[in-house]
């Protein structure tokens, strides 16, 4: 008896060391094969929306807002629940249009691959109000909600942008807490302030769990048990602080809808769980508001197959997605297009910075209390405003004269903040940097990212082993991406060319090479 149940211990041990071995397995797979920013298919036939000319192709997220406020509604298979969820929508919004006759709005709806009059009854909606009020994007085959939300919100115009279920359970007035809540978070109200709303980052949720005791009281107890499942996974794995993740109520800034949806994995029902999570990740600020929701028969959730779905996406967004930093966080401003990532194998996941940046004239670029001027960084001709934090040895031969220029702006305002950083790696090679003076070196430095004592003591910047041709630096906890410096130059210049250049440079001429 007693061999019999070490022999049963002894199997129990092999297979949860053989199961422990399938999850590393499986994290390590995943997390090496999900790429960050997913492939989006979508067909030459759903780039365009249908007008009474004709079509039109839709714009982009990444274009500037041109209205207040896009409403995305996915609707599969919605032709008897959406009209009255289109027409309390368009009623609220028309009247607001009659107040406020600068209000601008449009109401996209996708339609995720259905095969009833979804298509039909939506453009209906067209024809009567127009196509820059009412749009229909017709998605085929299925993609899922989450996939019909982000195609459907990749499409849109506004500053804002709101994603509302096609069965109207939210009721739609309830727009005016969320917007309230997103002016707290802002201080901008998108009303009037169109592209300074878009710009910035937040998300308002629609929240039920007001109405979870009712809920209770009336849900079967299997379907309670998988509710408290669901939301002990969502707590453990994914998301904290938001005690309803799936509601179909969510008002989105056009900079977070842009940031997050482009990330987004999960194509179905758990999509929510994931948009929240890639949210908490970036440090984009969320708030949860309660709203009115009254339940409407005909929801496509399955209660069993669909709820072990969403059990099944949150265990894959855990193990397979990478961490995404802020690309807008003290000490680091994201109008230079500078990103933070926590491990050097991340590094080939962030974009190309070529829209303001010139590869030739990049290091790293501090925080400042005032945003730099986007037409200057273009042209690269606001030498005078950089930040302390960058020295770049493109345009200036001697780098004591670029010490004493940059000299003038190391005082931080009080309110200025630094963390404590170390730089364990820089990517100047010094020998190159040399080339670009004249002469032998006649100064040596600790290193040739912050070299002067009086900026390291500002910056708190201390200096470990520099690998000086690696290409990423660090920045406290976080590793700091440095842009690639361009070409060498192939031999330095002559001391003449140095003096001339000091000369001008003294009276404000900036040369172009």
């Amino acid at each position: 008896m007693l061999l019999f149940g070490f022999n049963l211990l002894h199997l129990f041990c092999i297979l949860l060391l053989i199961a422990i071995g399938i999850v590393i397995v499986l994290c390590i797979v995943l997390h090496c094969i999900t790429k960050p920013y997913p492939e989006i298919y979508r067909s030459d036939a759903e780039k365009y929306f249908k007008t009474m000319n004709g079509r039109e192709p839709f714009p982009s997220l990444n274009d500037k807002p041109s209205i207040n406020l896009s409403v995305v509604v996915p609707a599969y298979e919605e032709e008897k629940r959406l009209p009255p969820m289109l027409d309390e929508c368009i009623d609220f919004l028309e009247k607001r249009k009659k107040e406020n006759k600068n209000f601008l709005y449009e109401v996209i709806v996708v339609s995720d691959g259905s095969k009833d009059n979804t298509v039909k009854v939506a453009s209906s909606y067209t024809t009567k109000y127009g196509s820059d009020t009412v749009r229909v994007l017709d998605l085929q085959p299925n993609r899922g909600k989450g996939g019909a939300v982000r195609l459907g919100m990749q499409s849109a115009r506004g500053a804002v942008l709101l994603f509302a279920d096609a069965d109207g359970a939210t009721k739609f007035s309830d727009l005016t807490k969320l917007e309230d809540a997103l002016q707290q978070i802002l201080k901008v109200d998108y009303l009037t302030s169109l592209e300074k709303a878009a710009e910035k980052d937040a998300i308002v949720c629609g929240s039920r769990a007001h109405l979870e005791d009712e809920a209770v009281a009336t849900r079967s107890f299997f379907r309670t048990i998988l509710m408290y499942g669901f939301h002990m996974l969502v707590w453990v794995l994914t998301v904290r602080g938001i005690k309803d993740t799936q509601c179909g109520f969510k008002l989105l800034t056009r900079s977070a809808a842009n940031t997050c949806f482009r990330s987004l994995h999960v194509e179905r029902w758990a999509f929510d769980v994931e948009l929240l999570y890639i949210a908490q990740k970036l440090s984009i600020p969320i708030t949860e508001i309660a709203v009115n929701w009254t339940e409407i028969e005909g929801s496509k959730v399955v209660p069993v197959w669909s709820w072990l779905q969403m059990g099944r996406d949150l265990v894959l967004i855990w193990l397979s997605l990478p961490y995404r930093p802020p690309s807008d966080s003290n000490p680091v401003s994201s109008p230079w297009h500078v990103h933070l990532v926590p491990d050097e194998s991340y590094k080939h996941l962030l974009p190309a910075d070529s829209d303001f940046e010139d590869p030739q004239c990049v290091l790293h670029r501090a925080y400042q209390p005032h945003m730099p001027d986007l037409e200057l960084v273009k042209q690269e001709l606001s030498r005078q405003g950089q930040s302390i934090y960058q020295f770049d040895f493109c345009k200036v031969g001697d780098f004591e004269s670029k010490k004493t220029r940059n000299a003038k702006i190391v005082p931080l305002p009080s309110n200025w903040t630094t963390p404590l950083s170390t730089q364990r790696c820089s990517y100047r090679e010094p020998n190159s940097i040399m080339k670009l003076s004249a002469g032998p070196p006649r100064f040596t430095y600790k290193d040739n990212l912050v070299p002067n004592d009086t900026e390291r003591k500002i910056l708190r910047v201390a200096t470990g082993e520099s690998d000086y041709m690696a290409n990423i630096g660090s920045l406290g906890d976080f590793i700091l991406r440095e842009e690639l410096h361009g070409e060498r130059r192939r031999r330095g210049m002559s001391p003449w060319e140095v003096r001339r250049r000091l000369a001008l440079l003294e009276k404000g001429v900036i040369l172009e090479d």
